[in-house]
């Protein structure tokens, strides 16, 4: 599949991103392992911890300041490595055992395992960040001197009445300037959406160095979406005040003398800096004159870049650190149209302006697999396993073109309000969609003319009496119907023009056996007692969400075992009176129907009564599982 291709698939799912976000779950059921993967990585920190005491005890013998990434970077490995040894102390716990001895308890080695796997990925972090710090230089600094890069502040330099840049961005500016001093990083960065701010910061970051004179020189130009690497010569050529240059009839001529004139400066102990900004892809840094080697890492003097894909500053840049840069806090952005608009910010016309939202969307990356599935946008004969691994890597391609926000250590992802209310304007171009937000709109949205077109239909708790006999919708492959009204009923006749429905979720259920297209069926917090054997009829099928059902008491015999595509059935506080085994006349559904089921891969359910749980019950199959039988409780989560 093209980039393209790829792109245009998320952005398909960008529109269907709505509601609240889930946790992904973790490993629950290998505690030992857990113990000992944790103790070999502590084992590894502690080597490293010791090896650069060594270079901190050097650095205070000799009245060295420390950068404040050592610092940091300290105080977090004390703080982890203390808490780990607390956890693996308290191992004992999670090694209890149940039911006199003969069951290990499977609550103790989950609280464990899921901590220990947190501190893992911790303490390797720790781990690999400090093996930066090789050298003296590295952890530390004499005091500044002329040429040296002094201690930043932004409680002191960036106060909104002294330099007019705002706390969010002065924040952003220390950690730009905090990577610059520090010898580690010869390539910083900072990428962001468009429009976010990216080139304003530069100009503030710039006048700032030029303030404090943390460098000898600083040089700037525009790469843009189309680089012309002339000009990008040009003007790094006039910040060095380097005018020889428009003698200089071809890009490699132009290079050469760019290159000597770096390299001079290099010779000379000056301390230059590069900024380029607005990178659409990587620049060969040759080719413009900067002195760089195989990798196109920079030597010499260091650079400042900028651009919308984080993709472009860390794999075709060789960036040391980059920075996320985020829209303004809703204050700041409230002043800052305040001062471009003046006293007409109290008119009317733009009273829609500065008082909208400013929060970022919170979609479930649950939904937007299920709404995905709905609208056909994953291949037909796809797995639902495989399009949330298609979906993961599409979300990480947005997140690194900053057209998804990073999930700030969550397991979720987050979408700005303008790329939300982006997709929301356009989303009618594409899949046409109607939601009907009150009980008004029903008597005018459900006789208009476009209801033909639509794609999807949602009723968002909205307080409707009743609901029409039949609805005109034979291009709708997704209706969400979200009630509190237990008296509702659903005309038999409701979806008879509904033949490409793909995903549904509401209550009464009965009427949906003819949907034989159906593929995604949830029931989520449903009140009906009886799933019908209508829904042996949906052949179709690939995942069945009958979660926080708690009426219901009776499926249908042999329902379940119809369901022949089946790969996802979540019962999680919801049936549980499965037929035993020994009764041979079932009156419910039983648990060897599930092995009917060929493609089932995923399965929540609960089983108060062991008598119900077949001897041959086929669970090998499963990669994903979450089972109760009595008290006990079993998790995988992962194939």
């Amino acid at each position: 599949m093209s980039a393209d291709s790829a792109v245009s698939i998320a952005w398909d799912l960008l529109k269907w991103a709505v509601t609240a976000i889930k946790r992904p779950i973790r490993y629950v059921m290998s505690s030992k392992s857990f113990a000992d993967s944790l103790q070999e990585e502590v084992q590894n920190l502690d080597d490293e911890v010791r090896r650069v005491n060594v270079l901190a005890e050097q650095a205070r013998n000799n009245v060295r300041k420390f950068h404040d990434v050592f610092t940091r970077w300290e105080k977090k490995s004390d703080d982890a490595l203390k808490e780990v040894r607390d956890l693996l102390g308290n191992f004992e716990n999670a090694t209890k055992t149940c039911c006199y001895g003969t069951l290990p308890d499977p609550k103790c080695r989950y609280q464990f395992s899921r901590k220990a796997e947190g501190k893992i990925k911790v303490i390797q972090e720790l781990a690999q960040k400090c093996s930066g710090f090789k050298e003296l230089d590295d952890i530390s600094f004499i005091d500044p001197t002329p040429g040296n890069v002094p201690a930043f502040s932004a409680s002191t330099s960036f106060v909104l009445g002294d330099d007019g840049v705002f706390e969010s961005r002065a924040m952003m500016i220390q950690n730009i300037m905090d990577a610059l001093a520090n010898n580690i990083n010869s390539v910083v960065g900072v990428y962001g959406m468009g429009g976010v701010g990216k080139s304003t910061l530069l100009v503030d970051v710039q006048r700032i160095i030029k303030k404090s004179k943390s460098f000898d020189l600083v040089a700037k130009a525009d790469v843009s979406e189309n680089p012309d690497i002339k000009t990008i010569q040009g003007e790094l050529a006039d910040a060095l005040g380097l005018t020889e240059i428009k003698n200089k009839e071809t890009t490699n001529g132009r290079a050469e003398l760019l290159h000597e004139r770096l390299k001079d400066e290099e010779k000379k102990n000056k301390k230059v800096l590069i900024i380029l900004d607005n990178l659409w892809k990587g620049l060969e840094l040759k080719s413009v004159g900067i002195p760089c080697g195989r990798d196109n890492k920079v030597i010499g003097c260091k650079l400042l870049l900028t651009s919308r894909f984080r993709n472009v500053l860390q794999s075709e840049m060789s960036c040391d650190k980059a920075f996320a840069l985020d829209g303004l806090e809703e204050k700041e952005a409230k002043i800052l149209f305040e001062r471009i608009v003046g006293e007409k910010v109290h008119n009317d016309e733009f009273r829609p302006w500065w008082m909208k939202r400013s929060t970022d969307v919170q979609p479930s990356i649950e939904n937007l697999v299920r709404y995905g599935y709905g609208l056909g946008i994953f291949q037909k004969d796809s797995r639902m396993e495989e399009a949330r691994d298609r979906l993961s890597t599409l979300i990480r391609t947005l997140q690194a073109s900053s057209l998804l926000l990073d999930n700030e250590g969550t397991d979720g992802l987050k979408i700005h309000d303008l790329v939300h209310d982006f997709v929301a304007q356009s989303i009618l171009r594409d899949h046409p969609l109607l939601v009907l937000k009150d009980k008004d709109m029903l008597t005018t949205q459900l006789q208009n003319e476009r209801l033909k077109s639509c794609s999807a239909l949602c009723f968002p708790y909205i307080d409707i009496k009743e609901l029409p006999k039949e609805l005109d919708c034979p291009e709708l492959r997704i209706f969400l119907l979200f009630n509190n009204n237990m008296s509702l009923e659903i005309p038999d006749s409701f979806f008879n023009s509904m033949k490409k429905l793909a995903n549904c979720s509401l209550e009464d259920v009965a009427i949906l056996g003819k949907l034989k297209g159906l593929q995604v069926l949830s029931c989520v917090n449903s009140n009906f007692q009886r799933l019908p054997k209508e829904i042996g009829q949906l052949t179709e099928l690939r995942l069945l969400d009958l979660n926080y059902c708690l009426n219901l008491r009776m499926i249908e015999p042999g329902v379940l075992g119809r369901l022949i595509k089946l790969e996802e059935l979540y019962m999680e506080n919801s049936f549980n009176q499965w037929n035993p085994v020994e009764q041979t006349q079932p009156t419910n559904a039983s648990l060897i129907e599930l092995n009917h089921l060929k493609n089932l891969c995923t399965l929540h359910v609960s089983i108060p009564n062991p008598k119900a749980l077949p001897e041959d019950l086929d669970v090998k199959k499963l990669t994903k599982y979450k089972i109760q039988i009595g008290n006990a409780h079993w998790r995988k989560d992962l194939g």
